[in-house]
């Protein structure tokens, strides 16, 4: 057996990555937290500086003041270089930008339909959108479901209201100029 060194004997016990730790999140919406190996996480225990903070932190970041949800034409207006994109919302997009699955699904309705032109196919240019800019693709879960159809709307569009329960889900403002959503008493929405 290896000596410890002044470390715990579980450090150099069995195999390292056969235990894990997860970092706790708090949004029940991301992919998953952080998995450590027991090691990093026994020397993060121990505040050995090689092993940061960060670490420990979920990888999402919904739930936080800078996010901001994309109704479906302001990303369609981000992509297009369309003027009726406010400045403030521009400033705002990036990585913390959430969009619904339903909006990537809207789009795509809109190129087959001709109400949108593109050089690709519908396919190729969500995926040349998402690629062009990464934003978080939120997909349409139980609980976004649920909230659809529990949230009180004022009507029965199903897009729109599974991007206002993502919004309203990820805490974040929904950028949108919808007037049956910017009526919504319990939406957050900037324009």
């Amino acid at each position: 057996m290896f000596a410890s060194h002044g470390r715990s004997p579980t450090v150099w016990r069995g195999n390292r990555s056969a235990e894990a730790w997860q970092a706790p999140c708090k949004c029940n919406s991301c992919p998953g937290p952080i998995r450590l190996p027991a090691w990093k996480v026994q020397r993060f225990r121990k505040n050995c500086w090689r092993y940061p903070r960060r670490w420990t932190r979920s990888r999402c970041r919904l739930g936080g003041d800078e996010l901001i949800a994309l109704d479906t034409h302001f990303w369609v207006w981000f992509h297009v270089g369309d003027p009726r994109l406010t400045e403030s919302v521009s400033d705002r997009i990036g990585r913390d930008t959430v969009i619904s699955a339903a909006t990537v699904w809207e789009v795509m309705l809109l190129i087959e339909k001709g109400r949108l032109s593109s050089s690709f196919s519908p396919k190729e240019t969500v995926f040349k959108w998402i690629a062009d800019a990464p934003m978080r693709i939120v997909p349409v879960g139980t609980e976004i479901a649920v909230l659809s159809r529990t949230l009180e709307f004022t009507h029965n569009d199903p897009a729109d209201r599974f991007i206002a329960a993502t919004a309203y889900q990820a805490k974040a403002p929904l950028a949108t100029i919808d007037t049956r959503l910017v009526g919504l008493s319990w939406l957050k929405t900037v324009s």
